[in-house]
């Protein structure tokens, strides 16, 4: 009896199939007059309707036709019969599986993951687990991840791929476990945000996510150890993620960090974290940065005079003033800067800082006269105009951007001679101050300016301040828009006292662009920049790894001989070794005639007598204080914190390539 209603089910099922393709031939007939045959429909539709007979010999040989056409090559077979297949409840999704697997095509294996995610039922995390850690193509791993939930055992097998390869596959996983608060997820976030590492920003961003949530100690100091030593992104997350967490935990894990017996690296991290919260209702905290002015460390006593002026401390400015006395000279400088901001129009300090202008100390000489100039105070007029004369060109520089905020018509003759013979660096301030004045956009031909001051009536005023900050806007998207002078990796060369400070470490070996080695197109970037130099200029050229070596124990005036000498001492170069960043930097800020560096570097320190990101940076600002050399970075194969800091401490540029 049985077998006679399989019987006649299966004459009933070859009934219908019959009346269908009867009628769909009708069917086709008609829309024939319209539209062309298709043979691949009409192939997939006979197949999938002889799949879903029950029981039958004819259905088994259609779904193996189906699956054999959906992990074919012929695309729109292949993608026909997927579609075809989702039909078939739990057969279908184990046939899709198999595409998946073993297709040809990525399209139809991308269509039947996602069918498959669509059928999905409970169990089926785990088979979602197997293909995000399978060897499959990488669009396919990420779709699976999505079929995985919070299932204990999913979750389990995935956490291999917090060591895959690929970086996006990371991070998708990394916050999945993170979600499911898998301890995997912290251990691998602690590792992501160690000083040096160049993980993707994505990834970094995921990390913080994670030690956010565990909100452990050791989690809250490496947050710390992020928002200060990390750039861009990923510190403005580190820094929210701080402030959302238990504000007494934070504030517990900080202290111990700023008290002046505390390790020089550790201060430095937490004064950078410090600056970026509001102290007015952390008196504890307050209290605790004024006391590491004590610090025996002039690095940490240096970053923390700025970042009492940022955090507009004024119940520091006793200590303050008394560290305009410190015995290290780049203090007491850094001193008279945060006392200026945080006095600034005080009558009585101007005069005391037209004292300290005075003095025969040269950083602190530098550092009134530089307050006085940022003030654009016009007091500081006549000795502003005498500093145009200093045998020192920092000196000079500062007197001349000092001038261009005064806004005087006095300074404009000896501003142009400024133009007609100082170095680039003078020169550019000097041309900065006289559109100021003017409000005209002549760039540093003196004779320009010149011909046009001659045109101008005695009674000659400046325009309007906001006429001419509309033409320095204008001026800054020209100069957006591309320069004909020379650059290095497309920063512009400002300077004609210059030194390139190049890794030659062994990573820079490895291939970059069209396979060549990152090293390989350096050498290359840096040949063309010494060709394209303004006449005059004066270089030097340093390549570090473990060691470093330069081409001149100082600035060397260029001509076609030291070009053809400088060439062969850049193709000389071979890369190995590891990275020593810090003795590199701090040979060429040695060269007093050095006012810019330019540095390329493919990785965080690994050598020399400083490495922690956080020392390196205070050592090279300190270093810097008094030198004002600007250092211009360009980070090869991701994102460099230190590079970007190092270049905004000094007011260079940072670039990525």
């Amino acid at each position: 009896m049985a077998r006679l209603n399989r019987r006649h089910s299966t004459l009933a099922w070859l009934a219908l199939l019959w009346l269908t393709f009867a009628v769909g031939g009708r069917g086709v007939a008609v829309a024939s007059q319209d539209a062309p045959h298709d043979p691949l429909q009409d192939e997939v539709a006979r197949l999938q309707a002889l799949a879903a007979i029950p029981d039958t010999e004819e259905a088994a040989r259609a779904q193996r036709r189906l699956v054999e056409l959906a992990r074919g090559v012929d695309a729109a077979r292949a993608e026909a019969a997927v579609a075809a297949l989702g039909h078939f409840g739990a057969y279908g999704r184990d046939a899709l599986e198999q595409v998946v697997l073993q297709g040809h095509g990525l399209t139809a294996r991308q269509r039947a993951l996602e069918l498959f995610l669509a059928a999905r039922q409970d169990g089926d995390a785990v088979r979602f687990a197997a293909l995000a850690v399978a060897e499959l193509p990488f669009p396919l791993r990420m779709l699976a991840l999505d079929g995985v939930g919070g299932d204990a055992a999913a979750l389990a097998a995935i956490e291999p791929l917090l060591l895959d390869r690929e970086p996006r596959l990371q991070t998708r996983a990394l916050r999945l476990l993170t979600a499911a608060r898998r301890p995997a997820a912290a251990g691998f976030a602690h590792s992501v945000l160690e000083p040096g590492t160049r993980a993707p920003v994505a990834l970094q961003v995921a990390a913080v996510e994670a030690l956010r949530e565990e909100r452990s100690r050791e989690a809250i100091a490496r947050l710390i150890d992020v928002a200060g030593f990390a750039a861009g992104e990923v510190r403005q997350f580190a820094l929210k993620s701080l402030r959302v967490i238990e504000r007494g935990a934070v504030v517990l894990a900080v202290l111990p960090m700023v008290a002046p017996t505390a390790p020089a690296a550790r201060a430095l991290v937490a004064i950078e974290v410090a600056r970026h919260f509001d102290l007015s209702d952390l008196p504890e905290l307050s209290a605790a940065l004024r006391a590491t002015l004590a610090h025996p460390s002039s690095e940490v006593r240096l970053a923390l005079l700025s970042a009492l002026a940022d955090l507009e401390d004024r119940a520091a400015l006793p200590l303050l003033e008394r560290a305009v006395l410190d015995a290290d000279p780049l203090v007491a400088a850094g001193a008279i800067a945060a006392v200026s901001r945080l006095r600034a129009g005080d009558v009585a300090w101007r005069q005391r800082l037209l004292q300290l202008a005075r003095t025969r100390l040269p950083a602190q000489r530098l550092a009134a006269v530089a307050a006085l100039a940022e003030g654009g105070d016009a007091a500081a007029t006549h000795l502003l105009l005498e500093l145009l004369d200093d045998p020192e060109w920092r000196m000079r520089e500062v007197a001349a951007r000092g001038l261009g905020r005064i806004r005087t018509a006095a300074a404009i003759p000896p501003l142009i001679e400024r133009v007609e013979q100082d170095r680039r660096r003078v020169r550019h301030a000097a041309v900065v101050a006289l559109r100021r004045i003017s409000g005209m956009a002549f760039d540093d031909s003196a004779r320009d300016w010149r011909r046009w001051w001659a045109d101008q009536p005695p009674t000659f005023t400046p325009p309007p301040l906001e006429q001419v900050l509309q033409l320095e806007q204008r001026l800054a998207e020209n100069r957006a828009r591309g320069s004909t002078r020379a650059s290095f990796y497309g920063i512009p060369i400002e300077s004609d006292h210059l030194a390139l400070v190049i890794d030659v470490s062994g990573s820079m070996g490895e291939p970059g662009v069209d396979q060549r080695s990152k090293l390989e197109v350096a050498k290359d970037e840096v040949e063309q920049l010494v060709a394209r130099l303004e006449p005059g200029s004066s270089l030097n050229l340093l390549f570090f790894a473990d060691a470093v070596r330069r081409w001149k124990p100082r600035l060397a005036r260029l001509d076609q001989r030291a070009i053809r000498e400088a060439s062969g001492f850049v193709r000389a170069q071979r890369a190995g070794g590891a990275t020593n960043l810090f003795d590199a930097l701090r040979l060429a800020l040695e060269d007093p005639e050095i006012d810019a560096v330019y540095i390329l570097s493919d990785g965080e320190p690994t050598a020399g007598r400083y490495v922690h990101p956080a020392a390196v940076r205070a050592q090279v600002r300190h270093l810097n204080a008094a030198e004002r050399v600007r250092i211009h970075a360009v980070s090869i194969g991701g994102q460099s914190a230190l590079l970007r800091h190092l270049s905004e401490d000094s007011g260079g540029s940072y670039a990525e390539r």
